[in-house]
């Protein structure tokens, strides 16, 4: 079995592997993007490429993590004005002055059967939770579970020994995620770092932080993104009989190392879109997803597979089996009906100290969300997306509206900056909202609002926490929103080239100076008479880039008036008769 040797995702940022050992041995690696295109100086990145833009390349082994360490990019973003990277610039010098160092700090943990390519591999970058973090001023990590593409070492055993893979969600909570953040704040010199976790990456959160109450300390902020301690089980009830079964059988069918793992030779002789057609039909086979909201199956879904143990699947479904959170069973009954001789502990997900936010799907029939919610501390954030399944929080569309923003407004709230230790006049500057430009405050306040809407009981009594967002009437909203303004934009052109027919010139007073619009060069006033005079027996094509950005009323010249200088003032925009300077 050999390792991948890592996915070529920069598009202009900066790119740091690392590498953590865990207390038994098993080499971690971890990818760091420390700071953000612009601050890389990628300034022709620093805006997201139009979708599509970036079509991504469909072979996998040339779509990997950069081992060496250095910074990589694909080149300048497509459809990015220069005013948008202007824009982005200045917003990023507006956030607090810290260093590339000195950052809040934030790790992301993939699913089950994933990698960390999961957080990148999106054509569009502002679709990456990543990079969307990367820009708004993050120090981004990206966990690997033992035994995927990425962490497929040992100090002493290889992945072709049985005992290589003799690990259960157990060790990814005693030893994965706790070696992994110490590493992290030893080598940033934060104090904490806030936790993002997706599907398996939520199980391993909650268990390593029910055990360990010194990561408790360590991690300021618990984000649980399609939560899993407690899946329902399967639609198919053929699989579903499985669950039932001894562990030997389960060992039988699938051996005891890596799970399924020929997947990755029928995913290089299989076409991009037939290989997308067997995942969403085996999705919809096992859990009846529909995989609806997602674009770009052909390149995410190339992503989506990554090596992991028997073990553990053994593991889940003896959670299944049991409907409890719990640690693995060394021993259990041979027979289905036998009773256990002993206690299997259940992982105390009550005790966590951490904040907690959970967003989860509408449609998802894998977790069982009574069971989580009412298993785990009062979550300071719930949100249902109503549309989402599983993956979607992963690559769903519209995930930067019904997501992102209220992930940003959860970190500005908790994250910490250590940069400057000087106290500070009022919470605003305390926790001052790092976001980006294609995310307003008005989004964040608005989900941030709806996760933490309460209903009462008569008595007073909280019942219910937390509300729901559709993405559909989201994305609906977006859309009508762009046809307004490209009418408005259409009707502008249709002005602008009826003027332009009557040979009609105009010329723009802009910060105290007018501007001759076919030049952009300042000109005093009587130039700008002279300019008409010269023109006015002739018609003449002039650019209208300033009048559309600047958008100043236009007024086609008259028989009564056919000298005219359109001079804009400080309070008010006029038309003045220049034919008294024509008279010297």
């Amino acid at each position: 079995m050999r390792c991948a040797s890592g996915l070529n995702f920069a598009r202009g940022f900066p790119f740091q592997p690392h590498y953590v050992t865990t207390k038994d041995g098993y080499i971690l690696a971890l990818h760091r993007i420390p700071c953000s295109r612009l601050e890389n100086g990628g300034l022709s990145n620093a805006m997201p490429p139009s979708p599509g833009s970036d079509t991504g390349n469909n072979n996998t082994n040339n779509n990997n993590f950069s081992s060496t360490g250095s910074t990589i990019s694909n080149g300048s973003s497509s459809g990015s004005s220069l005013r948008e990277r202007r824009s982005h610039a200045s917003f990023l010098k507006s956030l607090p002055p810290v260093t590339s160092t000195h950052k809040p700090v934030v790790l992301l943990w993939h699913g089950f059967l994933m990698c960390s390519e999961v957080w990148v591999c999106t054509p569009d970058p502002a679709g990456s939770l990543a990079f969307t973090l990367a820009d708004a001023g993050y120090d981004v990590w990206m966990g690997n579970t033992r035994g995927n593409k990425y962490s497929c070492k040992h100090k002493k055993l290889k992945p072709s020994d049985e005992a290589f893979w003799n690990f259960s969600i157990d060790q990814l909570a005693l030893c994965d995620l706790p070696d992994a953040v110490e590493y992290i704040l030893k080598v940033t010199g934060a104090p904490t770092l806030s936790y993002i976790g997706f599907s398996q990456g939520t199980a391993q959160g909650f268990s390593a932080l029910s055990l360990s109450p010194k990561l408790n300390k360590m991690i300021n902020l618990f984000i649980a993104l399609a939560p899993a301690t407690k899946p329902r089980g399967f639609d198919n009830q053929t699989i579903s009989s499985l669950v039932h079964a001894s562990p030997e059988v389960i060992y039988l069918i699938f051996g005891r190392k890596a799970l399924l793992s020929s997947v990755f030779f029928w995913q290089s002789i299989l076409t991009p879109m037939t290989f997308a057609w067997i995942i969403d039909v085996s999705c919809w086979f096992l859990f009846g997803w529909d995989a609806a909201f997602m674009d770009y199956k052909h390149i995410i879904y190339r992503h989506l597979y990554s090596y992991s143990s028997v073990k553990i699947v053994v593991h889940w479904f003896q959670i299944m089996k049991s409907a409890k959170f719990q640690m693995y069973d060394d021993n259990p009954p041979v027979l289905p009906t036998a009773q256990e001789g002993y206690h299997v502990p259940r992982f105390p997900t009550t005790h966590i100290q951490t904040p907690i936010a959970i967003f989860y799907g509408g449609k998802d029939t894998l977790p069982d969300m009574d069971y989580i919610i009412r298993k785990s501390p009062k979550p300071t954030l719930l949100l249902k997306i109503e549309e989402y399944e599983h993956i979607q929080f992963l690559w769903g569309r519209g995930i930067d509206k019904v997501v992102y923003p209220a992930v940003l407004g959860l970190l500005a709230e908790h994250a910490e900056v250590w940069a400057d230790a000087s106290p500070v006049e009022n919470d605003d500057e305390r926790h001052n909202t790092r976001s980006v430009p294609w995310i307003s405050q008005a989004e964040i306040d608005r989900l941030m609002y709806l996760g933490r809407v309460e209903s009462y009981d008569n008595t007073g009594a909280i019942v219910t926490l937390g509300s729901s967002i559709s993405v559909g009437e989201v994305l609906e909203s977006r859309m009508q929103a762009i046809k307004e303004a490209k009418g408005q934009l259409q009707q502008q052109q249709q002005q602008q080239q009826a003027f332009r027919d009557q040979g009609g010139i105009a010329d723009i007073k802009l910060n105290g100076k007018i501007l001759n619009i076919s030049t952009n060069e300042p000109m005093t006033q009587h130039a700008a008479a002279t300019n008409l005079r010269k023109v006015h027996t002739r018609t003449s094509r002039v650019s209208f880039k300033e009048i559309q950005s600047s958008g100043p009323a236009i007024r086609r010249p008259t028989a009564q008036s056919p000298l005219v200088s359109h001079v804009m003032s400080d309070d008010e925009h006029t038309f003045e008769d220049c034919s008294e300077d024509f008279s010297s």
